[in-house]
Order: C-alpha cells, then sequence, then structure tokens
C-alpha cells in the first residue's frame, strides 16, 4: 500500500459515512509497513472517540491494542 492509498483510508476514516469508516478502518487493521505510520493518530482518535463498536474494536487491532 502507498502513502496516497493510506491518506485516502484517513480521509474516509474521518468520515460522518459509518460504512466509508468501517471499510478503511478494516483495511487499515490488515495492513503493516512504514506507510501505515501515518494513519496513526487518525486511528488513535477513531479507537477513542467513534460511535461505533465494531469501528473502535478494528483501530484497537490496527494499534495493536487489546481490547
Amino acid at each position: 500500500m502507498d502513502r496516497s492509498e493510506v491518506q485516502e483510508l484517513i480521509r474516509q476514516l474521518k468520515s460522518a459515512d459509518e460504512s466509508l469508516r468501517l471499510r478503511a478502518v478494516n483495511v487499515l487493521a490488515g495492513e503493516t509497513g512504514e506507510e501505515l505510520r501515518i494513519a496513526l493518530p487518525t486511528l488513535k482518535d477513531a479507537f477513542l472517540n467513534d460511535p461505533n463498536p465494531a469501528v473502535k474494536y478494528l483501530a484497537g487491532k490496527a494499534l495493536n491494542v487489546e481490547t
């Protein structure tokens, strides 16, 4: 995954559209690598603040947080 793809997923993870957030966080949770580092602040925000429990869970998974 390249930087522009990660940036698009970050944009989607900030969306008001719950289905876009779920899709984006699901993709990010399955990724590893240096490019993912730019998504860390957004993933942390989703983990702490997203109203959808599934988004929170997947963001925690991406961050390697035990929930």
